[in-house]
């Protein structure tokens, strides 16, 4: 252990250090030397061409260990500066990698960890929050609200319910009628869906034929009105090919769970009783 800290490696930055404070050193030793033969034993003193060659010597000395100090404290500045941008999140800096010794190592740390995070950023922003074909959010963000909504709800003991819609039969109509149609209805259900939720609820499209609603400060019955309101207004729309109708359940907290997972769970279990209860209905008993 002992033998680590005192390590005098060429490349170590401890070894430079010393060397730059002992070569400083040598001036205030040199200035006493000076001072002790001229002023303390006269009968000692030198020649002063003998005197101006060792104070020029010890200001030569000196300054190179001014140069050698200055190699450390000025990359430990630069790189304090690089910091700062990297806390700021500033991830495209890159700090040079010269030297080959601590300061380099340092340098190359930083280097990957802040690839790293880059990278992680890039995988993160890459994610899709909102569905590109009804402007409605996607599953995943629609968790992540929900998780938000549940911990307020519970914190504040206030009610907040969730609606899943599934289109009933859809892949039958996609199957006969094809993808220019089945877009068209999918814009139609979001556009009814966006006509209905309140100010403070968040829409998502969950699956192909799928939405979800959230609704915060909406208990059960509530949400039970919004859903059939839901599907009525689904049931009425204008499809020359047919009719097109939605199965919803209902579910809320914490009367359905405690944590999202849950309170999803029971709101398909709603949806899957009213597709064997014969569908276009909803369901949150």
């Amino acid at each position: 252990m002992l033998g680590n800290n005192l390590s005098l490696e060429k490349r170590s930055v401890k070894y430079k250090l010393m060397i730059s404070y002992a070569l400083m050193s040598i001036v205030p030793l040199l200035c006493m030397g000076y001072f002790v033969t001229n002023y303390v034993f006269k009968e000692l003193e030198t020649e002063m061409v003998q005197v101006s060659i060792i104070v020029i010597f010890a200001l030569w000395v000196s300054w190179m260990g001014c140069l050698l100090a200055r190699t450390l404290i000025l990359p430990a500045i630069d790189m304090a500066e690089e910091v700062k941008k990297i806390v700021k999140g500033q991830y495209d800096t890159k700090m040079p990698v010269s030297r080959k010794d601590e300061f380099g190592d340092i340098a190359n740390g930083i280097n990957i960890m802040v690839a790293k995070i880059r990278k992680q950023e890039e995988k993160g922003s890459s994610v899709e929050i909102v569905d590109r074909l009804t402007g409605l959010y996607t599953f995943s963000y629609l968790e992540e609200c929900m998780r938000e909504e549940l911990k307020r709800a519970q914190y504040y003991q206030r009610p907040c319910s969730l609606i899943i819609l599934n289109l009933d039969n859809f892949k039958k109509y996609a199957d006969a009628y094809g993808e220019e149609r089945t877009e068209d209805v999918l814009r139609t259900v979001a556009k009814i869906l966006g006509e209905i939720v309140p100010p403070v609820g968040r829409l998502a499209r969950t699956s192909p034929d799928e939405f979800g609603m959230l609704l915060p400060e909406r208990n059960k019955r509530e949400a039970l009105e919004v859903a059939e309101k839901i599907r009525v207004k689904i049931a009425n729309i204008d499809v020359p090919e047919g009719r097109i109708t939605a199965s919803v359940g209902v579910g809320e907290n914490p009367i359905d769970g405690a944590n999202v997972k849950e309170i999803f769970l029971s709101t398909r279990q709603y949806l899957d009783k009213a597709k064997k209860s014969g569908k276009n209905t909803v369901k949150g008993e």
